[in-house]
């Protein structure tokens, strides 16, 4: 009889562990909150580009370099960090990545010399960033990646942008065709064709967000991370540009320049509801969101 009443209660606590998984994770998704837009303007310092932060609504704009020039950011998975891409210097090419704290204290550089490197991401657990290199003007870009001290700096594979999934074992990397990738550059597939731009993954790796000109122009598009599925998610006359996943995976952000300046914009995930949230009088370039937890 006891038993018998074991086996009743061990197959009733089976019966509700998936049920209790399904909450665990939705509770863990849950703590993962959108923190503060950052931006690039060249609103500051006689329209040279500086990088800004913003809530997500639009208020609260504030600008946290004060390089020659800065533009692409992108946060750390923990949102305490921001790399991007500058110069300290008055040069047409000598673009370096920098880091610095996500308040925009203890900026330092990762790379130096006299190529261009831009488009800096982090690998999720913040111990490398990937950057694109272009080495002179006659050179095709190549994906490099630096270690979050600026040592061991390498090539991995051409391409003219990257973004790492979310479990670090994969980068999405755009030219001629979006090509996924281990990290070393082996094992690459190509598996959306045309001209593209890689901007994210989601949270939960199962879609790649992107810019792709396959309609003439500049849009936003989401695919499933095998390339299956790909849909257009802008549809207004101008450029667009893809950006970034909210954290809470139910926004997404992109620049366009449809009312004649380059502006911020915020979207749903299923391309409704598009509003201007930097609603400014200069050209501002999305480029992450912040990710908060607790």
């Amino acid at each position: 009889m006891h038993r018998l009443l074991l086996i009743t209660l061990a197959l009733g606590l089976a019966a509700m562990l998936p049920t209790a998984t399904a909450r665990s994770e939705r509770a863990a998704q849950a703590k993962v909150r959108n923190g503060k837009i950052s931006f690039w303007s060249d609103r500051a310092f006689g329209g040279r580009a500086q990088v800004f932060v913003m809530s997500p609504n639009g208020a609260h704009q504030r600008r946290l370099t004060r390089l020659f020039s800065a533009k692409r950011g992108d946060f750390s998975s923990d949102g305490r960090k921001l790399v991007l891409d500058g110069r300290a210097r008055a040069s047409l090419r000598d673009f370096d990545i920098f880091v610095m704290n996500a308040d925009g204290t203890g900026l330092r550089r990762l790379t130096s010399g006299p190529e261009r490197d831009t488009q800096a991401a982090w690998s999720p657990d913040r111990l490398f960033v990937s950057f694109v290199r272009v080495t002179d003007e006659s050179s095709p870009p190549s994906i490099w990646i630096v270690r979050a001290n600026g040592s061991d700096a390498h090539r991995i594979a051409s391409g003219g942008s990257a973004a790492w999934s979310p479990d670090g074992k994969r980068l999405a990397v755009g030219g001629f065709g979006l090509t996924i990738m281990n990290p070393d550059g082996t094992d690459a597939r190509t598996i959306i064709s045309g001209e593209t731009e890689v901007a994210a993954w989601s949270h939960n790796g199962g879609r790649i967000l992107l810019t792709s000109y396959r309609d003439g122009n500049p849009e936003v598009y989401v695919a499933r991370a095998d390339g299956s599925g790909l849909r257009r998610l802008t549809r207004k006359p101008g450029e667009d540009y893809a950006a970034d996943f909210s954290p809470d995976g139910r926004k997404i952000l992109f620049s366009s320049d449809r009312t004649g300046l380059r502006q911020v914009y915020v979207m749903n995930r299923d391309g409704s509801a598009a509003r201007n949230v930097t609603r400014s009088r200069s050209n501002d370039w999305a480029t992450s969101w912040q990710p908060l937890s607790g």
